[in-house]
Order: structure tokens, then sequence, then C-alpha cells
């Protein structure tokens, strides 16, 4: 999202409740991979910056449901298991590769995953939910809520709405010490009239899709709910939004007060698609194949059309250059 001279980095973040939903290959272990794979590195960084002095300000939503099971103690103890059961399996795979290239990625998990269970007991307190608060605290991280079960609001009815943000705000709040402003809808989903809601609870702004603000959707409802009548234009004189509302600006809807944002289409479509975007870059790797024996991922994308079985060996410095490539790209971009 880009006004005038602002960049809004947004980042959303979101799983369904499976705490006590059985391990591995489904249930409770979703949380605990993301904890390793995506929450934990994350946060590293963010702390660095912070430590490093750089004057980051970023907007994170962490949904209700995600927070509940982060500050879990259940959760917590079981993904020290499960980073230790990780750390063991790259243990026996380099002990066992059959190749230099094998041996050298299986002690690159080794030494990574040692590394975040580190910062996972000793900087965070074995406490991720806290490790965000504490960036809330001194102002770098906006905190978003949601939903508190993220129910599909357009669907329920009033005293639903109602139970869904009021728990939900409340949840964020007892877990963070924040007081939520922002939410990150259920499924960006939106009907006319939640701004009512949502303002009633104390939010002032929500994120929702492109297509909803734009009338890109196709479809008559979202034209009638996004129509100039039913807007004010929050960066304009005009009293009413313009026929074609876009995405490089907020829009407060109607009379609330409340204001939208939406996504830029291409720009997150950089972030996440596959097909247009940066993770389907050929040496990035592959999510989808991992070892028959110890679980731990080997492989790179090569192409997206490729069969898993005909996956190229993943290259850790050949990815870490696309990065920087791609970052330079995402910033000229942007």
């Amino acid at each position: 999202m880009v006004m005038a001279d602002a960049f809004l980095l947004v980042l959303h973040s979101h799983l369904p409740f499976v705490r006590g939903a059985g391990r591995w290959p489904h249930g409770e272990e979703w949380v605990h991979e993301a904890i390793l794979g995506t929450y934990l590195p994350l946060l590293v960084a963010l702390h660095d910056l912070r430590e490093d002095g750089v004057p980051y300000r970023v907007t994170i939503g962490l949904t209700p449901t995600l927070l509940e099971q982060l500050a879990h103690r259940e959760i917590k103890e079981r993904f020290l298991e499960y980073v230790d059961d990780q750390i063991a399996r790259a243990d026996a795979d380099r002990a066992t590769a059959s190749s230099l290239s094998r041996r050298e990625l299986s002690d690159f998990y080794r030494r990574t995953y040692r590394g975040l269970r580190e910062a996972f007991l000793l900087r965070f307190g074995s406490d991720v939910a806290a490790a965000f608060a504490d960036l809330a605290a001194t102002g770098h991280v906006q905190i978003l809520t949601s939903g508190a079960t993220h129910g599909y609001l357009p669907l329920l009815d009033e005293a639903s709405v109602h139970a869904q943000l009021a728990r939900g705000r409340s949840a964020t709040r007892r877990i963070t010490g924040v007081e939520p402003t922002g939410i990150w809808l259920p499924e960006c989903a939106y009907r006319p009239g939640l701004e009512t809601f949502l303002g009633a609870h104390g939010i002032d702004h929500f994120f929702t899709d492109a297509p909803l603000l734009a009338g890109r959707s196709g479809g008559a409802p979202a034209q009638r709910a996004w129509s100039s009548s039913a807007w004010s234009g929050a960066a304009h004189e005009a009293p009413g939004a313009p026929a074609w509302a876009d995405v490089f600006r907020p829009y407060l809807v109607g009379e609330s007060g409340v204001a939208a944002f939406a996504r830029h289409p291409e720009i997150s479509g950089q972030v996440w698609s596959a097909q247009m975007g940066y993770p389907g870059d050929p040496a990035y790797r592959e999510f989808h194949r991992k070892d028959d024996r110890s679980g731990l991922r080997y492989w790179r994308v090569t192409d997206t059309r490729t069969d898993l079985g005909a996956k190229d060996a993943y290259d850790v410095a050949a990815a870490a250059e696309r990065v920087r490539v791609h970052a330079a790209h995402f910033a000229l971009r942007v």
C-alpha cells in the first residue's frame, strides 16, 4: 500500500486452532513448523533491526486463534520437543549423507535450528506472542486483531459479529497488552454496514482485498457495497469517493470514521504467488517435497511444472543470492 511518500508493510498470520489435535503428519505440528520456519526467523530479524537502531515500522496481523496457541503452555513445551526432534533428524542425515551437498545442507539445518532454539529459550523467554508484543511496545510493530474464531463475518448474525469482534479484541489485549485499533478481516470479507460494528468495538481501520475496494470483482454485490454513494473519501475534498476507487489510499466508509485499506494486488502477488511472484523461483526451496526418512526438505522448486520426484537439489547460497535480487526488485517496484 503506497500513500503519497509512505509505504505500509503489512504482514498477516493466521492458523486454525489445532492445539491438542494430534501430531505429524496432521495436527498440532502445523503450529510448531510455523514457529520454527516463520515466526522465529521473523522475530530474530525484527529484534536485530531494532537493536541496530533501524527506525522501521511494520504492521503485523496476529489472529486471536493463532495468539491463543502461541501463548499456551502446552504449545511452548511441545515446540521444544519438535525442534529437538528436527535437530536430531538433521544430525542423523548428516551422519549418513551420501553426497557433500546433502551433508552440507543437513548441517545448515542443524545450525539454523539450534540457533532458533536458543533464541526461543533465551532471547524470547519461550514466548513468541510476548516477543511480538515487545516490538509493539517500542512502536516498531503495530498488531492487528481479527475475529475471535476467524468467523466469516458477512454470513453471521449481528450478535455473532459483536461476539467475534469483542472476544477477538479482548484476546489480543490480554495476550499482547496491546489495545488494537486495526483489524485484518477474516478472509478480508466485508459486507455493507460492517463498519458500524467495527467502530462500536474501537476499530478505526480494516484491511480488505482490492477487488472489493475498486469494484473489480465483476459482480453487482461488490459494486453496490463499494459504490461512491456509500463512501466519503478520506483523501479527497469531494464528499463522495471517486467512481473508480484506487488502492493507493484509504477511504472512510460512509459516515462511520472507519477507514478501509486494500492490498495492492500486483505488489502483494509478488510475495505470495508462485505463478507471478518470487515463491516460484527455481532456486527457492521446494516446500512440498520432504525426505522419506527424516522429513527434511532437500530440493528446490526447479520449475513449478516439474514433478516432485524430479526436483533438483536445493542450494542455500544460490537461494540467498536470489533473495537479494528479489529484495532489490521489490523495492524498485514499490
